[in-house]
């Protein structure tokens, strides 16, 4: 693996881990990782092979960054997995429209975790919408996601 592209997968799945440390405690809940399995569609099989290694390898309540890069490295051999998780996330909210409304985009970075205005979530979405639209196609969003 080239050294920027092992830097962009540690990145992403930095901020992920920062999205489901909602206590802001360096940590994420052992019933956090679970959902977060469960919302990016990870197969059974391979869940019960992260929980496995979950079990053997962290032996406590809680995951630490370290314990979540190792437990989803795995995943980055897998094609386009960042898209595949993405994916999901958006289409929980697109209403299968394949796009997204500002309300849509402000109901997902909501439910993500992250504390954000009104004004906020307006330029963000504005940023986002590169067609100019109103409505936030799955590219536009990967493209957004990436920044």
């Amino acid at each position: 693996m080239r050294n920027s592209e092992s830097s962009q997968i540690y990145y992403y799945y930095k901020q992920i881990f920062e999205l489901l440390d909602k206590e802001n405690k360096g940590e994420i809940k052992y019933d956090y990782f679970i959902n977060f399995l469960y919302k990016v569609g990870v197969s059974q099989t391979e869940k019960e092979n992260i929980l496995i290694k979950t079990v053997d390898y962290c032996n406590s309540s809680s995951i630490t960054p370290k314990q979540f890069l190792s437990l989803m490295l795995p995943f980055t051999n897998r094609k386009k997995i960042k898209e595949d998780a993405l994916r999901n996330i958006f289409n929980r909210y697109d209403n299968k429209k394949d796009y997204l409304n500002i309300n849509e985009f402000k109901s997902m970075i909501l439910s993500l975790g992250y504390e954000i205005n009104d004004n906020e979530i307006r330029e963000y979405f504005k940023k986002a919408n590169l067609k100019r639209n109103g409505k936030l196609d799955f590219k536009e969003f990967l493209t957004f996601w990436d920044k």
